[in-house]
Order: C-alpha cells, then sequence, then structure tokens
C-alpha cells in the first residue's frame, strides 16, 4: 500500500486544482459590485418667520354687535379688534356709544363703526375697510399673500345679537349669525332663535373672538345668503338684504325692543320690508373721536381680567 503524501502537501495540491478549476469554468465571473456613495447629509432650511399656517382660516373681519353690552361682549369686541376685525356697534344699544367710544381711544377710528337701527347690515359692513392678513404653507398646502385694503367679506363678518329678525338679516346678508340667550326668555323664544342663528350660546364666558373664524370651533364652511325659507339669494353685494329692524320699530314703536325682551320680532311680507328699508342711514361717528378715558381703562381691564381665551 503506498504511503499517503504528508497533509501540508495535500493541502497545496487541493487549493492548486480549487484555483485551476476557477480560472477554467465556462461562466462569467461577476463584476465586483461597489456600494454606492453616502448620499450628503441634508440641511435642515429654518421656516420662515412669515408662515403661520399651513392651512387656509378664514379669519374674522367683521363683528356686528347687535346684543346687549355687557363685559363680555365689551372683551369679545376687544379680541376682534386685536385680530385685526373691525367692529361695528348698534346706536341704540345700552352701553353701545361708551363701547365704541372706547374701542376708539383704544385702537383709532378707522375700523370703528356705530350703525342706526334702520341701517341694513350690508351697508354697514361696506362702510369699513379691514387689511386682511395672508397666510403660508409647504408641501402641497396653499399660500395667499396679505390682500389690500377693502370692505369686509360677507362671508367672514359675525353678527352677535339676541333678535331673531337680527339673525334672518344676517342670514339674508350672507353672515354668519351668534345668537345669545337672555335670562327673561322662554322656551318658545329659545326655539324660535335656535332656527335661524347659526350657533346659540347661554352667554359668552369661555369664548374667544379668534373661534368665529372659518374653520373653526363653530363652523366649518364659508356661509351662503339665503332666505328665512332655506333658499339661496344673490350675491349681497349687488343685491341689498333689507332691514329689518326697521319694520319692528316702525310697526311696534311702543314696544321697548328685541334687546331688552323677546327676541320675537313681528311677521313681515317681503314687500312691506323693502318698502320700509333705508338704504342711507346710517351714523359714521366720527365726531365721536375722543373716548372717556376711564372707558378706555376699562376695555383694557376687561381684555386682561376676563379670563381670554
Amino acid at each position: 500500500m503506498p504511503a499517503r503524501p504528508p497533509t501540508r502537501l495535500r493541502s497545496l495540491t487541493l487549493a492548486a486544482l480549487t484555483v485551476a478549476c476557477t480560472l477554467a469554468s465556462p461562466w462569467p465571473r461577476a463584476a465586483a459590485q461597489r456600494l454606492p456613495p453616502a448620499a450628503p447629509r441634508s440641511t435642515v432650511r429654518p421656516r420662515s418667520p412669515t408662515v403661520l399656517m399651513i392651512r387656509n382660516v378664514d379669519e374674522m373681519e367683521c363683528l356686528l354687535v347687535a346684543s346687549p353690552v355687557d363685559a363680555d361682549v365689551c372683551r369679545i369686541a376687544d379680541e376682534a379688534m386685536s385680530d385685526g376685525a373691525a367692529v361695528a356697534v348698534g346706536s341704540w344699544l345700552d352701553g353701545g356709544e361708551q363701547l365704541a367710544a372706547g374701542l376708539r381711544g383704544k385702537w383709532g377710528l378707522a375700523r370703528v363703526h356705530v350703525f342706526g337701527r334702520e341701517c341694513s347690515f350690508t351697508h354697514v359692513r361696506q362702510q369699513l375697510l379691514v387689511l386682511p392678513s395672508g397666510f403660508g404653507g409647504s408641501d402641497g398646502f396653499g399660500s395667499k399673500p396679505r390682500e389690500c385694503e377693502r370692505a369686509p367679506l360677507p362671508a367672514r363678518s359675525v353678527v352677535l345679537t339676541s333678535d331673531c329678525q337680527c339673525c334672518v338679516e344676517a342670514m339674508e346678508s350672507g353672515m354668519r349669525c351668534i345668537g345669545v340667550v337672555q335670562e327673561d326668555w322662554t322656551g318658545d323664544d329659545v326655539k324660535a332663535m335656535d332656527r335661524v342663528a347659526d350657533v346659540l350660546l347661554d352667554d359668552l364666558v369661555g369664548t374667544s373672538a379668534s373661534e368665529w373664524s372659518t374653520p373653526g370651533a363653530f363652523w366649518l364652511n364659508p356661509p351662503l345668503p339665503r332666505s328665512e325659507e332655506g333658499e339661496f339669494l344673490p350675491d349681497p353685494d349687488e343685491s341689498v338684504a333689507p332691514c329689518r329692524r326697521s319694520l319692528a320699530a316702525n310697526m311696534a314703536p311702543s314696544q321697548p325692543g328685541m334687546l331688552n325682551g323677546s327676541p320675537h320680532s313681528l311677521p313681515a311680507s317681503a314687500s312691506e320690508v323693502a318698502a320700509l328699508a333705508d338704504d342711507g342711514a346710517y351714523d359714521r361717528g366720527e365726531g365721536e373721536a375722543v373716548a372717556d378715558e376711564s372707558f378706555v381703562d376699562e376695555i383694557d381691564d376687561l381684555a386682561s381680567d376676563n379670563k381670554l381665551v
């Protein structure tokens, strides 16, 4: 029996045979794969300080006060002015002239207006000027630069009232309406107001003017002008909705009015309302530029101490 070769010699022989078989293989050798170069580190671009939001939120541009004036109404009006909105106050309200004077003393004359009972909400809105802010976005969201000074849009106007007829007029004018329940109302009064108001609140405690945006805490979509029966109406700037407060004042002059009692008003047809509407009856109140300093201080206290949300 022949002697076996040494172990080291056998290892070398097997290694040589392996190399020879590899070189003589009929299949092509796979090319060496190289890993792609490492991607450079991305640089994080800081967010522009002018971008305030990533989606469109239409802030309230005009607040029309036709509700009894109290501390919460003053606070809401001051918040609206702080957000850049215009404020119009009814001259027939108890404390309405004082509220307007205090707002003028703090914010100036440009965005404060006092209107009479016979002036329609559309004409009141058209007397005011606002400077709407733009909005910015990224990653597919839209953006819009700041607009030029213009009258508030009806869809971005809100009427604060305790009267059903004011709610109906706001609806016909393409505005939102927030009703405030009064202490002496009956269950029928609440149902009547709830039927025509966009939102009915027991009080304004804990409510902020910034929540009345579109979309916001109370509604998502802008309103469309419509009648009390739900029929869509033309553009309020082209077809002005008549003032319904003038009808109630002319038909029931001896009654104290809806702001001091029941929200119900006397029924009226469209022809009667149109006949009694006075399109030019408004009071700009420009002669009352000087406000009582004590009331200006009261407005500041209401804005700071009344638990703004």
